[in-house]
């Protein structure tokens, strides 16, 4: 709990736990952003479409074969090549990163993320509203960076619905 009566902390023993929070809640992929649903929804049209198009006489077998191929070795680079180069050009990162302990505190500043290899500041007004669900609450930092706040995570005493309650106050105050 906090000192200070006009923030929340919310802390987790490691940010591993706070990924199995956000998975949790954005069960199947159904709760992602909308942007990343579309992405996810191109692809698979993408993998659709060529072979309608064969099925049409459109274009020729050998010509969806080659469309299938581009498409397959573009996945493959985005999951296997991509982060090995990252990881050996790329800035380094901490190996215990996701085992060190995550502290957020919300305030009408905005919300502030604290972990031992950095920090995370970020103003309402620059926040989109966040997404609640049965379980918590998800605030989108960035286009790959949330922050999850798991009901079981709160301070004690305190309910999601009064948490919400606080930061659409503070949203609300930002605005204004």
């Amino acid at each position: 709990m906090s000192d200070r009566p006009d923030e929340i902390v919310v802390r987790y023993d490691s940010a591993a736990d706070a990924i199995r929070a956000l998975k949790k809640m954005r069960r199947f992929g159904l709760g992602s952003p909308k942007d990343h649903l579309a992405v996810e929804g191109v692809r698979v049209v993408l993998v659709i479409v060529p072979m309608a198009l064969v099925i049409l006489g459109l274009i020729r077998f050998d010509h969806a074969i080659a469309a299938y191929c581009g498409y397959f070795a573009l996945r493959w680079f985005d999951r296997y090549v991509k982060p090995a180069l990252l990881k050996q050009f790329g800035p380094l990162f901490p190996a215990n990163e996701i085992t060190s302990p995550l502290t957020m505190v919300f305030d009408p500043n905005g919300i502030r993320s604290e972990t031992t290899h950095g920090l995370v500041r970020a103003n309402w007004s620059a926040l989109p509203e966040p997404r609640s669900f049965r379980d918590g609450m998800i605030f989108r930092l960035a286009p790959e960076q949330s922050l999850v706040v798991a009901a079981s995570h709160l301070p004690e005493g305190m309910t999601l619905e009064t948490f919400a309650s606080r930061v659409h106050a503070w949203r609300a105050g930002a605005a204004a």
